[in-house]
């Protein structure tokens, strides 16, 4: 903006005095962000590594405990399962 040929400061340029602020703060709460987000993805982890030891730990014991009948039909599946689940 001009006023007789001059700039005229409106007062939210990133040139004005103090103007940078902005711009440092948006990068200080992209960095907390991250880190909130980084958090949060290795927080999910730490459930689901918890749940694959358990469920492996469930396959194992039914897989030993289904000796009669129908084990036929589930013993693949759960011994599948536990070849499959890390940990």
């Amino acid at each position: 903006m001009t006023q007789n040929g001059d700039a005229v400061s409106t007062g939210d340029s990133f040139w004005d005095v103090s103007g940078y602020q902005p711009v440092v703060k948006r990068a200080e709460s992209g960095l907390q962000m991250c880190g909130e987000l980084s958090r949060m993805v290795l927080e999910r982890a730490e459930i689901e590594k918890d749940y694959a030891k358990r469920l492996k730990s469930w396959a194992h014991k039914w897989r030993d405990n289904l000796d009669h009948g129908f084990s036929v039909l589930f013993k693949p599946t759960l011994s599948l399962l536990i070849k499959i689940t890390p940990g």
